[in-house]
């Protein structure tokens, strides 16, 4: 029988699956219990297993073996081996082959955990200073791609329809192969950025902006194919794009303010925690605690607070209350950070002691969101002067090679002295195309600028949404207005069509 309770407990670890958050928080809690006089297996298999919400499917492991440690009796080895056998994920594996090997060795549980925190901290906080400068040369990487691919595109344009000998499938073939490139560059870059979550799961508005993003980078990358269909004209394919950037801009701006509200909750969240630990130091009550806070002054906890007093005061389960708290904050690290508390809390540790730990990770998670925020604006920096101007260079260039191509095939209809071999392809059927191939460049260029500055930035789907915006407007309106200028110039200049 307790064979079969093996198998029951720990059948699904395989499955498992462990995201960035889940392992940081496992061993957040594993510095957080690290500052306990003395813990035994037992009772950390008891602790981890309550924290099923924060650390996803490595808490529903412990809930699974905690039976086996409790209720069975089963010896520590024999759970650990168990483990080893079991799960199949490299960083966990590792983690619980150091565990047996040091309790083999008769350390105690809370100094391995202690070595593990720090050796963990340590590593973020390195990670943390080479992160700026990765970041960077990320950023210099894509945006030299981006000069690349205008030079490269510009010069098969030009061989295409001034020499005729450009094959139009290098430009096409070009097409394909830029989105690949800043594709493999976006690989890198999700391999070295650690991915992280602004807003707590399930929120309502990032299914909804989320949705939003999607929809209109699928709407956009229709858009060419109407274009051709309808064979539009190149200031009226130009404009298609203002609408759909006004839709990001309007719904950008709409949810622009609940991230300020959780970017401050996040600021403050270190100083809210540091005084509950303090209020509970004296009172011993985590209820008592959350009395004396709501008389304190707190710009963006107060009115989730006084909700929360306002429960507490009619007797309800504090556990449900703890929990809509935290929903109601929105935010993702205060909904870890504050979950993590109260584990604490119920596991007896010291306030002041385990706190400090919660307060150093936030503040070096808050670090590094500054700095992929100030990267983020340095890679705006760069791809979008580079984006402007390849849309206004490619599209100036299509227009003044389309009227001096007109203009020579009407000159060859009345002398013979035509210099060849320009303008030898048909140049009517090539503009079109070259128009096509330049409207479809410009929409690859909007949205894989917009994913790379989001997935620097990260976070949420407002970035890239914020990017959209941007892009599309300024896309729509420097390709209309390139087109009035260019044809009004070649009108007054007499060179084609004018006088």
């Amino acid at each position: 029988m307790l064979r079969q309770a093996h198998s029951i407990a720990i059948a699904k670890a395989p499955q498992m699956k462990i995201t960035e958050e889940n392992w940081d928080n496992f061993m957040l809690l594993n510095g957080m219990l690290a500052t306990a006089a003395d813990i035994s297996f037992q009772d950390y298999v008891e602790v981890l297993s309550t924290a099923s919400e924060e650390l996803g499917s490595l808490g529903d492991v412990f809930v699974g073996i905690r039976s086996l440690a409790i209720r069975w009796h089963v010896d520590t080895q024999t759970l650990l081996q168990r483990l080893l056998v079991t799960i199949k994920i490299k960083k966990v594996s590792d983690f619980f082959m150091r565990l047996a090997r040091t309790l083999r060795t008769g350390t105690s549980l809370v100094d391995f955990l202690k070595m593990e925190s720090s050796t963990h901290q340590l590593s973020e906080q390195r990670a943390v200073e080479r992160a700026e400068e990765r970041y960077r040369l990320l950023t210099d990487a894509y945006s030299s791609l981006l000069s690349s691919f205008l030079f490269l595109f510009i010069t098969l344009v030009i061989t295409s329809m001034v020499f005729g000998f450009g094959d139009l499938n290098h430009i096409l073939l070009t097409l394909v192969c830029f989105p690949a490139a800043c594709a493999i560059v976006m690989l890198l870059a999700r391999r070295v950025l650690p991915s992280y979550e602004l807003i707590r799961p399930r929120a309502r508005i990032i299914l909804r902006y989320r949705t939003l993003t999607i929809l209109l980078i699928i709407a956009a990358m229709i858009l060419p194919f109407i274009v051709f269909l309808l064979n539009l004209p190149p200031e009226a394919a130009f404009l298609t794009l203002m609408p759909l950037g006004l839709i990001a801009f309007i719904a950008y701006n709409a949810g622009k303010r609940v991230i300020n509200i959780v970017n401050h909750i996040d600021e403050e969240l270190p100083l809210f925690i540091s005084s509950l630990a303090d209020i509970m130091a004296s009172t011993g009550s985590i209820i008592e605690s959350v009395s004396v806070l709501v008389a304190g002054r707190w710009r963006w906890f107060m009115r989730p607070l006084r909700k929360l007093k306002a429960q507490l005061d009619i007797g309800a389960n504090f556990e449900r209350c703890w929990r809509l708290f935290r929903l109601e904050l929105l935010s993702r690290l205060a909904w870890n950070s504050l979950g993590l508390f109260v584990v604490g809390v119920r596991t007896g540790l010291d306030p002041n002691r385990f706190s400090e730990v919660l307060i150093r990770s936030i503040d070096l998670k808050i670090h590094t969101r500054r700095i992929r925020s100030a990267v983020a604006g340095y890679a705006r920096g760069l791809i979008v002067p580079i984006h402007c101007a390849f849309v206004g260079v490619t599209l100036m260039l299509m227009l003044i090679l389309d009227a001096f191509g007109r203009l020579t095939e009407a000159a060859a209809g009345v002398t013979s002295f035509v210099p060849l071999p320009f303008f030898t392809t048909q140049i009517t059927t090539i503009a079109t195309f070259i128009f096509i191939i330049t409207f479809t460049a410009s929409v690859i260029f909007i949205i894989v600028n917009s994913l790379f500055i989001g997935l620097l930035e990260g976070g949420s789907p407002f970035p890239i949404l914020r990017s959209l915006a941007y892009l599309l407007l300024a896309t729509g309106v420097i390709g209309f207005l390139t087109t009035l200028g260019v044809k009004y110039l070649i009108e007054i200049m007499g060179v084609f069509g004018g006088g």
